[in-house]
């Protein structure tokens, strides 16, 4: 096991400079040398060693870090900051793989190369074509934590295009997962949603069938208690 950390001192404790380990998870500790370890230098975690994934977790007392912590880092896919979201929001991370960042009040899953912040991620995702857009905005869409209104109504506008063609899909791969994934974003309107019941119960299906009819019964109720 090699596991060693450096550091600076800086206003109010020190700033990691450096970690080196060949182990899974890194546990970056709150302190080093009886001072607390408040933020986390460029380029930090440059010689994490091994071929496989690493999980780093990081304590609350880091508050502040330069955007380019993750530079030339290898395979870290999950990150835990034990405090707020808000905060590790602005350290402003990058990364160049798929990563896991999990704080105390949100978690979210964040593409391979893209910001692991808001609304940068956001704005990113809007500008691109990539393969994952529906994914991802169906997930922003249905928990819209930390989601601008700017870009909110940029993943409404260009799935509104889309949703019902991934519906109709759902619907005939009998994938009610997929179809509640759609109904949770809320963009279907009512009359959308009286088309895909029809296709359902064309189908067939009872699975997709029953999940259609479930999202109406919960429309019409919440409807009614307005």
């Amino acid at each position: 096991m090699v596991v060693s950390f450096s550091s600076t001192p800086v206003e109010s404790g020190v700033m990691l400079t450096g970690t080196v380990s060949n182990e899974e998870t890194i546990n970056i500790p709150e302190s080093i040398e009886g001072f607390p370890v408040v933020s986390i230098a460029g380029r930090s975690f440059r010689n994490l060693m091994g071929a496989g994934t690493h999980t780093v977790i990081i304590p609350s007392t880091v508050t502040r870090s330069e955007p380019d912590a993750l530079d030339l880092s290898v395979n870290i896919r999950h990150i835990v900051y034990r405090g707020s979201f808000d905060t590790f929001n602005a350290f402003e991370w990058y990364s160049e793989c798929e990563c896991e960042v999990e704080c105390e009040d949100f978690s979210f899953i964040f593409p391979a190369g893209h910001h692991l912040c808001f609304p940068l991620f956001d704005e990113e995702i809007l500008a691109s074509n990539l393969d994952v857009f529906d994914t991802v905005a169906l997930k922003r869409l249905s928990k819209p934590m930390y989601l601008s209104d700017e870009c909110r109504t940029g993943y409404l506008d260009r799935m509104r295009k889309r949703s019902m063609r991934l519906a109709q899909h759902a619907v005939t791969f009998n994938d009610p997962d997929s179809l509640i994934g759609i109904f949770d974003a809320d963009i279907l309107s009512d009359d959308d949603l009286r088309e895909i019941l029809v296709l359902a119960l064309s189908s067939g299906k009872v699975a997709v069938t029953s999940t259609v009819m479930s999202e109406m019964n919960k429309r019409f109720h919440n409807s009614a208690s307005r």
